[in-house]
């Protein structure tokens, strides 16, 4: 059965206006590999990607960036991170430049919880943390604040995961790492801090494998002991604080996933509209199975499972997966383009990209006189900066700043990437 209406609960809203995310996870093309080595090919299969979401009336997609800590960051032999390695930056803002000719938004997912296995020391150890933040994360936060393609920064995927209660063994792994909570917390409050302080305005959240830990309402009926322990919000701003330290270390909007192949109803946002969680910001679903729900009730086809979370008032709903690697348990983005499509008809203005312009920002900046009686303006074209002075353009073709005569190269990069408002 349907969720019963109204569903109240936070939007997202985006360029001023609520939106809803729809698409799917990549979430990657080569496991932990998609960034600082891509080839021409690789840049076209990216592209191919996400002009076949938009064509089937998706508008956002996730996409896994370290992954496990395999490929990047650079190590050096004491497990400290010393930078991204050569092309990295580069690959990652082809990609947001490629999705930004097709009309798509992308969630950067940071790391997976598998991370665990070799690096859990990044976790633990704050002095390895901090190598991260400064030589990993800084540059790569600065380098894309204010991309037009850029929804938001997922810290980290289904950190329930790295739990001594609710953890897993990987099959593969060499080590069976489990990380107490609050230092879980304090990896999520210190990395969407950094995010914050050096791209204000970015939004960011973290996957949360379910609402058994992101929820304090008690969870009852069949399937209530399926996880060990109560259940948990662990992500609420006072828990995040109180275990990292920085007040900017917040979520700006959270973030579920659900199967219900292996998850009871009670952990469902297809049966229960955001409203029941009684939690305090937006709720994206950011990943279910991409033919629908079958294994238990209420069951829906892909196409009823996107409306359901729509009327739920999520804030948007992602598929797993595009590439048909996991298709036995849950399906392809094959099987879920008519329900993204289908659901884009039925409401184009919370979907669709044309409801969404992007809106040239005044800048201040520091021009000499013979500039100075004309108003600078800063807008995005394919994905690449253009000032404007009167009839004078201004460009940067690799997405870091432009070279305007008469302002300061550090000042003016600065300005430059200020956030879109």
């Amino acid at each position: 059965m349907p969720m019963e209406l109204p569903a109240q609960g936070p939007r997202l809203l985006f360029r001023g206006k609520e939106i809803f995310l729809s698409g799917t996870n990549l979430a990657w093309f080569n496991y932990a590999r998609d960034f600082g080595s891509q080839t021409a090919a690789d840049r076209k299969a990216f592209g191919g990607f996400f002009r076949d979401l938009r064509a089937n009336g998706a508008n956002c997609a996730r996409i896994w960036v370290h992954t496990d800590g395999s490929a990047s960051p650079v190590w050096d032999s004491q497990g400290r991170v010393t930078g991204l390695g050569p092309g990295f930056l580069d690959d990652m803002g082809a990609v947001l430049d490629s999705a930004h000719a097709a009309g798509i938004l992308v969630l950067y997912s940071i790391w997976s919880e598998r991370l665990k296995n070799d690096h859990h020391e990044l976790v633990t150890d704050t002095s390895k943390l901090r190598s991260y933040l400064e030589n990993a994360l800084k540059p790569m936060v600065r380098r894309f604040r204010g991309h037009p393609a850029l929804v938001a920064w997922e810290v980290l995927n289904e950190p329930e995961g790295m739990t001594p209660a609710w953890g897993w063994k990987d099959a593969n792994a060499q080590t069976d790492w489990r990380i107490p909570v609050p230092e879980i917390q304090r990896f999520v409050n210190r990395l969407a801090g950094s995010v914050h302080r050096w791209a204000p305005g970015q939004l960011v959240t973290a996957g949360s494998w379910g609402f058994f830990g992101s929820t304090d309402i008690v969870l009852q009926g069949e399937g209530a002991n399926w996880w060990p322990g109560p259940n948990r919000n662990l992500y609420a701003d006072d828990r995040l604080i109180a275990a990292g330290g920085d007040s900017l270390g917040t979520l700006d909007f959270y973030q579920v996933h659900f199967y219900d192949q292996s998850f009871p109803t009670i952990l469902s946002p297809f049966a229960n509209p955001v409203a029941h969680w009684k939690l305090d910001k937006p709720v994206l679903i950011g990943e279910f199975p991409s033919f629908g729900l079958k294994y238990r009730e209420p069951k829906m086809t892909i196409a009823q499972a996107f409306e359901a979370a729509y009327q739920g008032s999520y804030a948007g709903a992602l598929t797993w997966q595009f590439n048909p690697q996991d298709s036995a348990y849950t399906g392809w983005w094959e099987q879920a383009r008519a329900g993204a499509k289908a659901l884009q008809d039925a409401h184009a203005g919370m979907i669709d990209p044309a409801a969404f312009p992007e809106k040239p920002v005044a800048i201040a900046g520091r021009p000499d006189r013979a500039e100075a009686a004309r108003r600078p303006v800063l807008s995005w074209e394919a994905g690449i900066p253009v000032l404007r002075i009167g009839k004078d353009a201004y460009r940067a073709g690799d997405g870091r700043g432009l070279a305007l005569p008469g302002l300061r190269a550090p000042r003016q990069l600065e300005r430059i990437q200020r956030p879109m408002k």
